[in-house]
């Protein structure tokens, strides 16, 4: 299941800048763990965006929630079944957060090779956010929701993260008025948020690394 791996080539600076939200101390300090290249792992820190109050604001939490029964990383959570999952479930109704990566890598089979690893942007060039919904739970780790795959990213990997489709579906997303407890209207609005993005994608190849 993806998504495993994302990109951050911005610092997060750059990044309260571009999306207008202010920051936390911790994201201020906070080093890219592979400034070469930009990958970001799970299991890593990552900036992610949270409610300060009514406010979003930039923080630091950490990419992956150990299963309770085997203690394995999960990284993502799926749409269909974010909201009813007892894993999940509380999650989704009271700690929803945005995970700004400016790319997110897949594997899988392209026009170039059987198995290659294929960066997905916005805009690469302008190094422009992605908004990417996930949860997070009492320890501050966070996993990314995932969603069918559009017919950009298709063609490589079945599912692709839950891409929020601007501002306004991220303050949908994060708001405290969407906190619910089997209210159907929130439900609804949460989960046509969660759905493959329907904007433009650009994907390139990349070199292969250890």
């Amino acid at each position: 299941m993806m998504c495993s791996r994302g990109t951050i080539k911005i610092t997060t600076v750059q990044m309260g800048l571009k999306l207008s939200i202010p920051l936390r101390d911790t994201a201020r300090q906070w080093e890219h763990p592979h400034p070469n290249t930009g990958e970001i792992f799970p299991d890593e820190f990552l900036p992610t965006i949270v409610l300060d109050g009514k406010d979003p604001v930039l923080a630091i939490k950490r990419w992956g929630i150990e299963s309770s029964r085997d203690g394995k990383l999960m990284r993502n959570a799926r749409a269909e079944t974010v909201d009813s999952l007892p894993t999940w479930q509380y999650h989704f109704q009271r700690r929803r957060c945005v995970v700004p990566f400016t790319g997110f890598i897949e594997w899988g089979k392209t026009e170039w090779s059987s198995m290659d690893r294929c960066l997905f942007s916005l805009d690469e060039q302008a190094e422009e956010p992605m908004l990417l919904a996930g949860i997070y739970d009492e320890t501050h780790r966070l996993v990314i929701i995932t969603t069918e795959a559009n017919q950009i990213v298709a063609p490589v990997h079945p599912r692709m993260p839950a891409i929020l489709a601007d501002k306004t579906a991220m303050e949908i997303w994060l708001h405290p008025s969407n906190t619910f407890y089997g209210r159907n209207d929130s439900l609804r609005a949460l989960k046509r948020l969660l759905v493959p993005y329907q904007g433009i994608l650009h994907t390139r190849p990349l070199e292969r690394v250890a």
